[in-house]
């Protein structure tokens, strides 16, 4: 009869271990940093490739492309062209807030189309004629 509990106690134990270690292993182990700081960012970070949003408590943002003279646009190119990044504040930081936004020109000279960085063969022709496309509305 003793054996009888030791076996389906460590069964209870083996089948703890592997739910632990399933839900370890699907969200990565960030699940807790994501709950700790209350910000969620679609692209995971600082991508300058994938437009992505931020999602937090005190701070909401969508990643989109800013002309030098402080103009949102919907696409521009060149040192006066610059991605305004959005992404969730590094968990070890506590006194800030959840959310930052940081200006940055697009890697190797790339331009700058609907929040992203991309290669210019992705951006439609009509825009390809200009530095800075239409002005985008909000």
């Amino acid at each position: 009869m003793h054996h009888k509990y030791t076996i389906i106690g460590l069964i209870v134990i083996v089948i703890l271990v592997a739910i632990a270690g399933t839900l370890l292993k699907t969200t990565g182990g960030v699940i807790q940093t994501k709950v700790i700081q209350n910000c969620v960012d679609t692209d995971e970070g600082i991508d300058p490739y994938k437009r992505g949003t931020v999602i937090a408590e005190d701070f909401y943002g969508t990643d989109y492309c800013v002309t030098g003279d402080g103009a949102t646009t919907n696409y521009c190119k060149g040192r006066q062209c610059f991605l305004m990044e959005h992404f969730c504040k590094h968990p070890n930081r506590a006194e800030t807030k959840a959310g930052y936004v940081i200006s940055r020109n697009c890697p190797l000279n790339l331009p700058c189309y609907q929040g992203e960085c991309v290669e210019p063969k992705e951006v439609p022709k009509e825009y390809l004629t200009t530095t800075v496309g239409p002005v985008k509305e909000e």
